[in-house]
């Protein structure tokens, strides 16, 4: 299960770094670290959600731990 939403995980973050990249949006830093419990690699993807939600608006955000 881990290694499932770790893999989707890195998916989510290449397309997303390509999408900021042709329209200059901030990116969310995420941690892509193999060895990151599930509930972690679930707080990475909940940040993810929060920049889909208004990608324009992502250098505005602060993501807290």
């Amino acid at each position: 299960m881990r290694a499932n939403l770790h893999r989707i995980l890195v998916g989510i973050d290449a397309s997303i770094k390509v999408m900021s990249k042709s329209n200059r949006y901030y990116p969310p830093k995420i941690n892509l670290d193999k060895n990151q419990s599930t509930s972690s690699i679930i707080k990475e993807l909940e940040k993810i959600e929060i920049f889909l939600r208004a990608p324009e608006l992502s250098y505005l955000t602060k993501y807290r731990k």
